[in-house]
């Protein structure tokens, strides 16, 4: 168990965090690298909260430290996104990455307006 923490530690100090940022109720922080989220002090329930309070609370740097994404949209889809672009290209860095994950969020965003758009269409021909 403590070679565990002590190798979460290592990737959490060793990482270029890039933070995905929700806005919301209250905003919150997760590194769609590392999966480091300040959310532990809200949800004990998150794997490894313990450690990562106690990380943060050590490294108070940490959270200002990185690239950022702000977007309103689902953590676990922009991870998804993350881990397929570096199944892809394992070599590319982190403002290209930023920048696909930008890219994809817009051409989904774009499909629901469109979608939104045809169905809007349908009942205005449906109401004639």
């Amino acid at each position: 168990m403590r070679e565990k923490n002590n190798a979460l530690e290592k990737e959490f100090s060793i990482c270029n965090h890039i933070w995905f940022i929700k806005k919301g109720e209250r905003d919150s922080k997760h590194c769609i690298k590392c999966g480091l989220t300040d959310e532990v002090f809200y949800d004990e329930s998150i794997e490894n909260s313990k450690l990562m309070k106690k990380y943060i609370l050590n490294h108070t740097g940490t959270l200002i430290k990185g690239k950022k994404i702000e977007v309103d949209f689902d953590y676990d889809i922009i991870k998804i996104i993350y881990e397929s672009i570096r199944k892809k290209k394992s070599d590319i860095d982190d403002d290209t990455i930023k920048k696909y994950i930008e890219i994809s969020i817009d051409k989904i965003n774009m499909k629901k307006e469109e979608k939104k758009e045809k169905t809007l269409k349908r009942i205005r021909q449906y109401n004639k």
